[in-house]
């Protein structure tokens, strides 16, 4: 099996397409499975994109299975350090998101059900003073990411929901409403 590119992505064909950080090493089954229960679920509307190079401009399209499991040029690297690489190269690379992305970390690769969703903090506080907003409850801290562990299930459906604009982040992190 080698690793397949399915779906170009064209500005304006997905809402948002989703960056998948693999920072352990993870079996080409775990992956397939994340990939293929993200993208079974009714009504789904982003795009997931297995980043393999530290080249952004080599993320051109979705990553759909099969695809082995490729060598991560971010294995090891904290969510601190991976947003930062978000902040540097991500910014206008439509359609990809800025603002949610997924890690595959050492308990995706243990449970192989569950993965970690992240929100880009800086990016949220910079939208928000750009059209001097106040900043939401929960967001006035100096902290780079939120985050929640999601099921393979669920994590498409609400990046895109997050992504919307339908809640936010901290009230999955305060509510603990998603199951791993």
């Amino acid at each position: 099996m080698s690793h397949t590119k399915s779906g170009r992505l064209e500005p304006g064909q997905y809402r948002d397409a989703f960056l998948v950080f693999i920072v352990t090493k993870v079996s080409t089954e775990t992956l397939n499975q994340f990939l293929k229960q993200a993208y079974d679920q009714p009504d789904v509307q982003g795009a997931l994109c297995v980043i393999t190079s530290k080249d952004i401009a080599s993320v051109t399209h979705e990553s759909r299975p099969p695809i082995d499991a490729p060598t991560s040029p971010f294995l090891g690297w904290p969510l601190e350090a991976v947003n930062d690489y978000v902040e540097e190269h991500v910014r206008t690379r439509e359609p990809l998101s800025e603002k949610f992305y997924v890690v595959l970390d050492e308990e995706t690769a243990r449970n192989a059900k569950s993965c970690v969703l992240v929100e880009n903090v800086v990016q949220r506080r910079r939208r928000y003073a750009e059209k001097r907003l106040s900043p939401t409850p929960g967001y006035e801290g100096d902290e780079k990411v939120k985050y929640v562990r999601i099921t393979f299930e669920d994590v498409l459906q609400t990046a895109s929901a997050l992504d919307f604009g339908a809640g936010d982040m901290q009230e999955l992190v305060d509510n603990e409403e998603v199951d791993t």
